[in-house]
């Protein structure tokens, strides 16, 4: 038979899966994890460490992040940057949504809400080339939760039309719960499962337990799992040794915001990460 001939040479995949394809081999480097910085976290107030989106931005692009995340309202404050880097500069993830905890920035949690925020076609007429949304787990009551559920879907729905790559966070926000309460490594691969029913094409997750307790997350998600950072670590050297634990067990890359900027020296810190998803 032919090099042309059968029936393999004549199946052409839909645009949205071309799109989805060329995205995500933007996100993940050929060699080691992907090192994405997050940036998103403004939608709640000011950060330590993240006051100046765009200086903090202009000090971390020339360090080589795989991607940034970010929300369009700031992308569209700081895509300058990345005109002025043209092939060089990293990819984008927006955030689309919100899981709405006050109405008082920066002050315990009340309740649980969650809004989209921004669209996939926004997204993508951004030059995006992933979208980021959060599904929260534990919240007060049943029907903010079914609309997370729901919104989430529809992104995918809409992504896989304009073939944009979906990255989901699985979360235990809810105030049945609250952020930063330790999780166990079955019930994280219980809500990654549940975002892969959903649609995912990425897993934003949380890193629990050993390695080997978690191993199961990751042999198990037919999509590539990455892990959030949380709050910061208090020594680099742990958090340093967090990710290599993950990367032996095939985690494909991390996704850090708090653990990046608000170390003093952010382009050491971007060294020492690249060196440990690189094993």
């Amino acid at each position: 038979m032919g090099c042309c001939e059968g029936t393999e040479a004549y199946r052409v995949p839909a645009a949205g899966t071309v799109g989805k394809e060329l995205r995500m081999a933007r996100l993940f480097p050929e060699r080691g994890g992907s090192l994405v910085v997050a940036a998103d976290h403004g939608i709640f107030g000011v950060f330590e460490g993240l006051e100046d989106v765009p200086e903090t931005v202009r000090q971390l692009l020339p360090e080589g992040p795989d991607a940034f995340l970010l929300t369009a309202g700031m992308f569209r404050r700081v895509y300058r940057q990345w005109a002025a880097l043209g092939r060089r500069a990293p990819a984008v993830i927006l955030a689309l949504d919100a899981h709405i905890r006050t109405s008082i920035p920066k002050s315990p949690q009340s309740g649980d809400a969650y809004r989209l925020l921004a669209s996939v076609e926004q997204a993508a007429a951004m030059g995006a080339d992933a979208v980021k949304v959060v599904l929260v787990f534990a919240q007060d009551s049943l029907e903010p939760f079914a609309l997370n559920m729901e919104s989430v879907a529809r992104v995918v729905r809409e992504a896989d039309r304009l073939g944009m790559p979906v990255m989901v966070e699985p979360t235990f926000w809810g105030r049945l719960v609250g952020e930063g309460t330790p999780v166990e490594p079955k019930a994280v691969a219980h809500i990654c499962r549940i975002a892969v029913e959903l649609g995912a094409d990425i897993l934003k997750a949380p890193f629990a337990g050993t390695p080997e307790e978690y191993r199961p997350v990751v042999e198990h998600s037919p999509v590539p799992v990455t892990i959030l950072g949380g709050a910061k670590s208090n020594r680099l050297e742990d958090m340093l040794s967090s990710v290599r634990a993950a990367m032996s067990i095939g985690v494909r890359g991390v996704v850090f915001g708090r653990n990046i900027w608000q170390y003093p020296d952010k382009a050491e810190v971007m060294r020492e990460l690249r060196a440990a998803l690189r094993g």
